[in-house]
């Protein structure tokens, strides 16, 4: 089929061989499937001299192998985990640990789990630092507030 570029850029078309770039005015000879004539008319880009190529037969879709399944099943299972994990450090700790001087917020911080420890320094500083606060900061403000002691 003869395929004609109408508009004063150039367009692009999907080919039988792939996808074919025409600058302004010109044409090319190339197959096109029929599964693509919907779009390149409602486009109106090109002008179509001859008849669209039959879509090809397709039997089924490729079947995933095992292997792939169980990779997505792993990964599904460390992605719940890491959810778990998340769900975790977001939660304030609660195993009774309190802490009364700046000192004792920094030890904590610095050697215990980092998910209790930035829920204790945060509880213990309060709105010295926002609530979006990364360790950096917090450890600074601690530091700056034990020597402060």
């Amino acid at each position: 089929m003869k395929i004609t570029n109408t508009q004063s850029g150039p367009r692009g078309i999907n080919t039988v061989n792939g996808a074919v770039l025409l600058n302004a005015g010109q044409s090319v000879d190339a197959d096109v499937y029929a599964r693509e004539q919907q779009h390149i008319e409602s486009a109106g880009w090109f002008t179509i001299d001859g008849d669209y190529k039959a879509d090809p037969v397709v039997s089924a879709a490729p079947v995933a192998a095992s292997a792939d399944i169980s990779e997505i099943d792993r990964l599904k299972a460390e992605l719940a985990a890491h959810d778990e994990e998340i769900a975790t450090l977001k939660k304030p700790a609660d195993d009774g640990t309190t802490v009364n001087t700046a000192p004792e917020a920094l030890a904590l911080f610095t050697t215990d789990g980092v998910h209790v420890n930035t829920a204790k320094a945060k509880a213990f500083l309060g709105d010295k630092v926002p609530d979006d606060a990364t360790k950096d900061v917090i450890v600074a403000k601690l530091e700056e507030l034990a020597a402060a002691v």
